[in-house]
């Protein structure tokens, strides 16, 4: 019988430096970034978009730019949270409009 060389093949990394805790923290986040200048907004059923938010903006403006001009039967939320047509919007809110369902008598 024959024994097989059983050496592991390992292979040299170059040199990696590892960022200190003062350098770690100054990097920009990759998650939160432009993000946060955005505001998600949209009717269910239907589409959700997200909208850049460069200025300061009600509800119903938001509405209008999307094109949605008919908000009759829809309960408005922004967060999960009831929301009138006249309140502002910031950046990184999500505003929809729940189209309520009628039942039958």
């Amino acid at each position: 019988m024959r024994q097989k060389n059983n050496k592991l093949a390992v292979r040299k990394v170059p040199h990696v430096e590892v960022l200190g805790e003062t350098q770690a923290t100054s990097l920009p986040s990759i998650t939160n970034g432009d993000r946060n200048k955005f505001v998600n907004i949209g009717k269910i059923p239907g589409k959700i978009e997200e909208l850049p938010l460069q200025k300061q903006m009600t509800i119903k403006a938001l509405f209008l730019e999307i094109g949605i001009k008919n908000l009759e039967h829809c309960e408005i939320q922004k967060n999960g949270q009831e929301a009138k047509l006249n309140d502002v919007v910031e950046p990184g809110d999500t505003v929809l409009a729940i189209t309520k369902i009628r039942g039958g008598d």
